[in-house]
């Protein structure tokens, strides 16, 4: 009688053990379901629909921007295309635009670039090598400072501009126009080739 007792308890105690190793294992199958996937926060991310916001921020123009000590002071220095090696580049966009700025630390100190009138910045870079983007829509013409938000790293160098409305051609008046059309009776010692005729 003693040995079934015994055994029972073995037995209880097993269950016991069992059902604590196995619960975490079931809770989280269940977190996994569809039905739960939904309640979770973060998973509508993962079903985003094609009219998502997000879409009006594809990139139609790209900048790429490294930090560096350039004529004796802090400076934002271009990276390919037009502004390849330009100090503090000027960058120009269309009205509308989708613009992309890459910023690449070179030099070791913590940057990063500002774009105030389109709310806009980079992550502060704090390490050489490291980078950060930021991603905006150009929708105000006009010309706008850039710079590094850090204390005194503006006032050291690293100001540059954004022009927005660059890519429109600008208006130029043409000088007005003369008329060369002659009557070549008109023409000083000219005869006319085919003669008068005859009325």
């Amino acid at each position: 009688m003693h040995a079934s007792r015994t055994s029972r308890v073995r037995g209880s105690v097993m269950v016991l053990l069992v059902a604590t190793l196995l619960a975490p294992a079931l809770a989280f199958g269940q977190q996994s379901s569809p039905q739960h996937a939904q309640a979770r926060p973060g998973a509508a991310a993962r079903n985003v629909s094609k009219k998502s916001p997000a879409a009006e921020y594809t990139p139609t123009v790209r900048f790429r921007l490294r930090t560096e000590l350039a004529e004796g002071k802090m400076a934002f220095v271009g990276v390919g295309g037009d502004i390849e090696g330009v100090v503090n580049p000027t960058l120009r966009v269309n009205d509308g635009d989708v613009v992309q700025i890459s910023l690449v630390n070179n030099d070791g100190i913590e940057h990063d670039v500002v774009f105030p009138e389109f709310n806009a910045a980079t992550d502060r870079v704090n390490r050489k090598g490291a980078s950060s983007v930021t991603v905006f829509r150009a929708d105000k013409s006009g010309e706008y400072a850039y710079f590094c938000g850090l204390p005194g790293h503006r006032q050291a160098g690293m100001e540059g501009k954004i022009v927005v409305g660059a890519g429109k051609a600008p208006v130029v008046a043409l000088p007005p126009s003369t008329s060369i059309v002659r009557n070549p009776t008109d023409l000083p010692g000219a005869r006319c080739p085919l003669g008068r005729r005859a009325r």
